[in-house]
């Protein structure tokens, strides 16, 4: 019987001692993240040196002009080009993709923030590449950029419609030699004439001359517009108001999880109320920044439209490719 017993308790015991090691280590990781430290190991990050001590300034600087050209509405993937052609890799010597850029830019690290399990928990113990603001503002304009459902992969992908049978047009990609057509096709069992099919480079072509044709056109009015939007856009209280409810949440996890002053359900109820707020103060200032965006490109001196073309150029073909 004893001899049964021992055994099942042994065991027992060893269950819960690796249970108490598990907790253990989840604190001492969430205590380290609270005290602004990093985790330790892992890939030197691009912009500081490998011990995050002191920044490596061309890399840094590089970091500044990649917020900036975001902010100014370009696109990760034009950086990413830039960067490679230029002979800038990774700092494990890798070429950037879109996906790499964006991973390193989306990174509270770079404004010298410490991030755990998804949010902004303490001021990290290294510098800061940019600041807190140009960061705050990114990471908006980002959220901004976000559409409800799969991104389309091409400029027009959920845009055009077939004009005898209403039905979206598809991308498809001839066999012969791959160029991209839009279609009137059959997708997913629906109903389609499948009478309009156009080549997808000149009706992009249309479509992007006929908008910036109008945006030049207009160019006065709309800048007038958009001016008095931003006079009226508070994007520094904005700001101010996500930093105080950020501190506010770093808080309510500090009198939860580790001082156990509050229970579960009031921390809930005031996380969610909390992060509310800061959602939709990052909603406007993305709005915000994309309104600056097409001021900015109102007041340049160049032409908006490639070659100065306008709505008059010639239609992209709409019969079926062969």
């Amino acid at each position: 019987m004893v001899g049964e017993l021992l055994p099942r308790l042994m065991a027992t015991f060893a269950q819960l001692e690796s249970k108490n090691l598990s907790v253990r280590e989840l604190r001492k990781h969430e205590e380290t993240a609270r005290k602004g430290h990093r985790s330790g190991g892992g890939t030197r990050p691009f912009g500081l040196t490998a011990d995050w001590s002191e920044l490596k300034e061309p890399e840094a600087q590089l970091v500044r002009d990649a917020v900036d050209r975001i902010l100014a509405g370009e696109s990760m993937y034009a950086i990413a080009g830039e960067w490679n052609a230029a002979g800038v890799r990774t700092p494990t010597g890798r070429h950037w993709t879109v996906q790499l850029v964006s991973s390193m830019l989306r990174a509270p690290r770079i404004a010298g923030l410490r991030e755990h399990h998804g949010e902004i928990v303490a001021a990290g113990t290294w510098p800061a590449i940019v600041s807190a603001e140009a960061y705050e503002r990114l990471r908006a304009t980002f959220r901004a950029r976000r559409r409800p459902g799969a991104p389309g992969r091409f400029l027009l992908s959920g845009m055009v419609r077939c004009a005898t049978c209403g039905s979206t047009l598809v991308v498809r990609r001839r066999h012969k030699d791959k160029a991209r057509f839009y279609g009137c096709e059959k997708v997913n069992g629906r109903t389609s004439c499948g009478g309009v099919h156009a080549a997808a480079e000149p009706l992009e072509q249309v479509v992007t001359g006929a908008v910036l044709y109008r945006l030049e056109a207009s160019a006065g009015p709309l800048a007038a517009a958009l001016a008095e939007h931003e006079q009226n856009a508070d994007s520094a209280a904005d700001l101010e108001a996500i930093r105080a409810d950020e501190s506010a949440l770093e808080q309510l996890s500090r009198d939860h999880y580790a001082d156990r002053i509050i229970g579960r359900a009031e921390y809930l109820a005031a996380h969610d109320v909390l992060t509310a707020r800061v959602e939709a103060a990052r909603g406007r200032l993305g709005h915000h920044n994309g309104s600056a965006v097409v001021a900015g490109a109102l007041g340049r001196r160049r032409p908006l439209a490639l070659g100065g073309r306008g709505p008059g150029v010639a239609s992209p073909p709409t019969r079926r490719p062969r």
